[in-house]
């Protein structure tokens, strides 16, 4: 089967989804409170430690609704370098909340003093603290709990979702990241996370096409065709494993027209019906 045949298939879940979100009554957080276009600070918590490091720390963005019917737990990108938690208030990730989902951003440790797999440990460790009390002591729902991710974030929310030997999300949705260590070519990034000479069963063992599964949580991964930073060819070898060992029933990706590598890849027309499918479980 060709990459573009592989691609189409796997995508047909995406357009199902959509379809269904146009002829259902959607998600139930009852009405907005307003929060759409506001940079509102403000009515987050900030700063909240879920673990001893001085990086293990979140900010809590409440929904704008009067009932919260999840949780989206946002890791940020920045080439496992750089970036913050304070990405989780920009407005392609605060439209969840208008739709009733509460959004917790991580920080988590930065390479290369903390290579992989620190940044996977410390998104569980978050999980963990969140699912273990914290959910309830911000009044917030422990369960749903989705992952979300852009860019590095994206690799680390995608990988958490299917490998096996930690907590995992209930169901991920990510966009711009790197599937498969292995095939991607050479990067900062990389360097960065694993140094000048991974060994190739090092760069397996880290990438999310290794441990894809049927029984892995639901997930959607966005991509930009023509990503000058991750080449969407990690979108096709995602949809490839997908096919290959996944469930096409439960597990999508979505080569995007238009987005480059860029938070437009949480391209709502596509995530919001699949969130929609997340919430009514």
């Amino acid at each position: 089967m060709t990459k573009r045949r592989i691609r189409a298939a796997v995508a047909a879940l995406a357009v199902s989804l959509l379809a269904a979100a146009c002829t259902s009554p959607g998600q139930s957080g009852e009405a907005s409170s307003g929060c759409t276009g506001a940079s509102d600070p403000e009515q987050a918590t900030l700063g909240v430690a879920y673990g001893p490091n001085l990086l293990h720390r979140a900010n809590i963005y409440p929904a704008c609704t009067t009932t919260a019917i999840g949780t989206i737990m946002y890791v940020h990108g920045g080439g496992y370098t750089s970036g913050s938690r304070s990405e989780g208030n920009w407005p392609a990730i605060r439209r969840f909340r208008d739709l009733g989902w509460v959004v917790v951003s991580i920080d988590y440790r930065l390479a290369p003093a903390y290579g992989y797999p620190a940044q996977v440990n410390d998104t569980r460790l978050a999980i963990d603290w969140w699912r273990d009390g914290a959910a309830a002591s911000f009044g917030a729902p422990a369960a749903p709990l989705v992952g979300a991710g852009w860019s590095a974030g994206s690799q680390i929310a995608d990988y958490v979702a299917v490998e096996d030997t930690g907590s995992k999300f209930d169901a991920v949705f990510s966009a711009s990241g790197a599937t498969d260590w292995v095939t991607r070519p050479p990067s900062t990034a990389a360097t960065a996370l694993f140094g000048l000479n991974p060994t190739t069963s090092l760069l397996t063992q880290a990438s999310t096409t290794t441990h894809l599964d049927p029984s892995d949580p639901p997930l959607l991964h966005v991509h930009g065709q023509g990503d000058g930073i991750v080449p969407d060819s990690q979108e096709a070898d995602l949809a490839a494993a997908i096919i290959a060992k996944g469930d096409t029933g439960k597990h999508a990706t979505y080569l995007h027209p238009t987005c480059g590598h860029s938070h437009d890849c949480f391209d709502h027309s596509v995530v919001e019906p699949f969130l929609a499918s997340i919430a009514s479980l």
